[in-house]
């Protein structure tokens, strides 16, 4: 199908523009890897979703825009927009989002630290006391399996004896 000039334009500002969204999309999932650190495994298949998703979503874009169509002017306006991005916005936008990922990261350490400190002081104050009762219940627990062994002897022996009675009866 033959476009006019003015399409053309408007396709290729689209693409640019699609191309400036995706770039975006990306740095969000850098912001998000810098957030929880990820295995190296989870990097890639991240990485291989994305692009399958950036390959489907130009697909779509160019169905709707261009009649599904694929012109080398659209492809290059998406690289062109993404390109746009990488070189202008995201050195910016991750500074910033680092700074914001920290300032959270902070903010969450600080409030689980406010929610310990009660336990930490009553840790500190029954340390002590808690250790020595661990330690008298340990030496009885172990004097009682010791002797529940004993008795475990003293009874299985009784018990296989009325056992064999009881089998040579049948």
């Amino acid at each position: 199908m033959i476009l006019s000039l003015s399409y053309q334009a408007k396709l290729f500002i689209t693409t640019v523009v699609w191309g400036f969204i995706l770039a975006f999309l990306y740095d969000a999932i850098k912001v998000l890897r810098m957030a929880v650190k990820h295995k190296k495994i989870f990097v890639y298949i991240e990485d291989a979703v994305y692009w399958i998703a950036v390959v489907l979503v130009v697909f779509l874009v160019l169905l709707g825009v261009s009649f599904g169509e694929i012109r080398v002017f659209c492809v290059a306006g998406v690289f062109l927009g993404m390109a746009l991005y990488f070189s202008a916005v995201s050195p910016l936008f991750l500074k910033v989002s680092e700074k914001v990922v920290n300032a959270v990261k902070w903010v969450i350490r600080m409030f689980i630290e406010i929610l310990l400190t009660p336990f930490r002081l009553l840790w500190r104050i029954f340390k002590v006391p808690c250790k020595k009762t661990g330690n008298f219940v340990t030496k009885i627990s172990k004097k009682t399996l010791h002797l529940s062994g004993m008795y475990a002897k003293i009874y299985s022996k009784k018990w296989f004896k009325n056992l064999g009675i009881l089998l040579k009866k049948i």
